[in-house]
């Protein structure tokens, strides 16, 4: 596969007896005009689909119980500072190093070692995910930076000022982060500005546009439109 695609089922909506997948299905045909070869890999199971996907969600599970924890390292520099932005945006304690470690980093090690492999595997050239932040997403993104392939985050929802996953990222390490995409595929010309304003990273944000909604309108990929304020276009 030139291009592998992670998605979630619950964005698949009924359309005439199938459920198609408003941000995978269009890509995968915009792909195919391009001689492009896409490989829908999906969380959640939803019948009958429009389209093709391969269901990861067992397959995964079962890699997973057979690898152990990774071994925990030392308490980095930067927790203490994780734990005082945790501390101001969310109303519960801040996870010690051993939890955060054990629940969430220790896992997305692991996710992203089954991914690399996978990736090896169908000779992927680039990853695309609908959600850059979830364990899933971060591990895919992960396993895709070792190998050198290019990552994308494509807009899956609306990415208020108030989305801390989208805004105030105004300091980063040197290189950016690891598990954080190349590119963010946003909607529309207002949303790619306001990512760019609002954040300081190695990142770059396009206005790819909404192929989902340019379908159901009848518009072509290239044309122009109005979306919730923003302006939208295709690749």
């Amino acid at each position: 596969a030139d291009v592998v695609l992670l998605v979630s089922a619950n964005q698949r909506v009924l359309t005439n007896g199938k459920y198609s997948h408003r941000l995978a299905d269009p890509l995968s045909r915009e792909l195919r005009l391009r001689n492009l070869m896409t490989l829908v890999w999906e969380e959640g199971e939803v019948t009958p689909r429009s389209g093709p996907s391969a269901w990861i969600n067992a397959a995964l599970r079962k890699e997973l119980r057979s690898m152990a924890h990774q071994a925990m390292p030392a308490v980095p520099i930067w927790f203490s500072d994780f734990q005082h932005v945790c501390s101001d945006l969310f109303a519960v304690p801040p996870p010690t190093w051993e939890q955060l470690w054990n629940r969430t980093i220790s896992g997305v090690l692991n996710r992203a070692d089954v991914f690399e492999r996978w990736l090896r595997c169908v000779k992927a050239k680039a990853v695309i995910s609908e959600c850059w932040y979830s364990p899933e997403r971060m591990a895919l993104t992960l396993a895709a930076k070792r190998l050198g392939l290019r990552t994308v985050e494509w807009q899956h929802g609306w990415e208020a000022q108030s989305h801390c996953s989208y805004n105030g990222w105004t300091c980063c390490p040197k290189g950016g982060y690891e598990v954080m995409p190349d590119l963010f595929w946003m909607w529309g010309d207002r949303d790619t500005s306001s990512f760019l304003h609002n954040n300081r990273l190695p990142v770059q944000a396009i206005a790819g546009g909404h192929l989902h909604l340019n379908e159901a309108t009848g518009r072509s990929p290239g044309e122009s439109r109005k979306f919730n304020g923003s302006t939208s276009t295709g690749p």
